[in-house]
């Protein structure tokens, strides 16, 4: 396939965002897209970094270290609408997260201008899609930019990938956005991802502050099973009540949960 400096869509910016607001209603569903699409390429490693030091102009940094796009993929694969999943290789097709399947939808309903960079094969490549001053009837296309030109700011956890995909999000409106909030995110995610991606992790990091050193925390799946009570009733119809054990056995099909005792917290 012969390589350009730009990669058009096959929609309109009207019909991308009018797809995009029915498909999500709130700026956390779409996040949570964007990170079930790294799931999908085979990450093991997918960490999320909010700088919100002005929640109306905060910046995403969505890295994950899985299978990575190449021009081929973004040109045949990405930039059309119509496919449910960002790579087609059958390894993956399986076990999809991304409930949409659509990930651009997610981050242009995060923000006008956005950031792609992509490590596969070992050829790394950077693009940028602004809608900024775009009108309605324009065709969206990723423009081709130079790598040293895009602001990394997890640029030694980004390097420290063999391969993977970025995606940069830039003037996102995240007013009105609470820490409860995050927390309720990590819980999320964790609820929707974790318990079938045994090997994986999801690591979220939120900064407030310009010196504020970044630190990225663990999404763990928490099971409060230690407040629930069982009630038996007896043959002599006399009912008990039992606390729950501080363990618990999760059906499942996978091998590494099925049938195996797990601890579980309060």
């Amino acid at each position: 396939m012969i390589e350009t400096n730009s990669i058009p869509f096959n929609f309109s910016y009207f019909a991308l965002n009018l797809l995009g607001k029915q498909m999500y209603t709130n700026k956390w569903t779409a996040i949570s897209e964007l990170i079930a699409n790294g799931l999908d390429a085979g990450a093991t490693n997918v960490k999320l970094y909010i700088e919100s030091i002005d929640k109306e102009n905060s910046i995403l940094e969505i890295l994950d270290n899985g299978s990575g796009m190449s021009y081929e993929d973004l040109s045949t694969k990405y930039a059309l609408i119509g496919r449910n999943r960002r790579i087609s290789n059958e390894e993956f097709s399986e076990k999809t997260k991304g409930r949409k399947g659509i990930g651009k939808l997610a981050t242009l309903f995060l923000s006008k201008k956005y950031y792609i960079v992509s490590k596969k094969g070992g050829t790394e490549t950077a693009w940028m899609l602004d809608s900024t001053n775009a009108s309605d009837s324009d065709i969206p296309e990723l423009i081709r930019v130079d790598i040293n030109d895009v602001s990394i700011e997890n640029r030694s956890v980004w390097d420290s990938f063999e391969s993977g995909t970025l995606i940069k999000s830039v003037g996102v409106n995240l007013a009105g956005f609470a820490e409860g909030k995050l927390d309720s995110l990590k819980m999320n995610l964790a609820n929707y991802y974790l318990l079938n991606n045994i090997g994986a992790v999801i690591e979220v990091a939120y900064k407030t502050k310009a010196k504020q050193k970044i630190e990225f925390s663990k999404v763990s799946k928490v099971i409060g099973f230690k407040n629930l009570y069982a009630f038996f009733q007896t043959s002599e119809g006399i009912v008990e009540n039992k606390l729950l054990n501080d363990s618990v056995k999760i059906n499942a099909d996978l091998e590494q949960v099925s049938n195996k005792l797990r601890k579980v917290k309060n």
